[in-house]
C-alpha cells in the first residue's frame, strides 16, 4: 500500500507558505540507496519507470503547472529523479488525473 500524498489541494490563505514549506522539506530528501548510508529516496524501478516519470514532468511544464523544485534525473548510477513539486496545478492536468508512480507531488 502505497501512503504517498501526491495530490495536494491547500486552502488558498496558505498556499503560498504551503508551497514554500513542501519545496524546503523535499530539498532535504537525500538520494541515493539505503546501504549507502542515511539516504532518505531510492531510485525508481527501472530505465522504463524513469522514462515515465520523466515523461509527466514534462507534460506538468508544458500544460503550465509551475515547477517549483526537482524535475530532472540524477546524474548517478541507477534510476533516480529528483523528488519534485508542482504549483498552480488543475484537475485537467495530466499530472494531476494520472498516477505517476514517482516522486512528484502537485499542489
Amino acid at each position: 500500500m502505497c501512503g504517498a500524498s501526491t495530490r495536494l489541494i491547500v486552502e488558498e490563505s496558505v498556499y503560498d507558505e504551503f508551497v514554500a514549506g513542501l519545496a524546503h522539506l523535499v530539498g532535504q530528501e537525500k538520494m541515493g540507496y539505503w546501504r549507502e548510508g542515511d539516504n532518505t529516496k531510492g531510485p525508481v524501478v527501472s530505465q522504463s519507470q524513469l522514462d515515465k516519470i520523466l515523461g509527466y514532468i514534462e507534460s506538468g511544464k508544458s500544460e503550465g503547472a509551475r515547477l517549483v523544485t526537482g524535475g530532472s534525473q540524477i546524474d548517478k548510477p541507477g534510476f533516480f529523479v529528483e523528488p519534485t513539486v508542482f504549483a498552480d496545478c488543475h484537475r485537467d492536468m495530466k499530472i494531476v488525473r494520472e498516477e505517476i508512480f514517482g516522486p512528484v507531488a502537485t499542489v
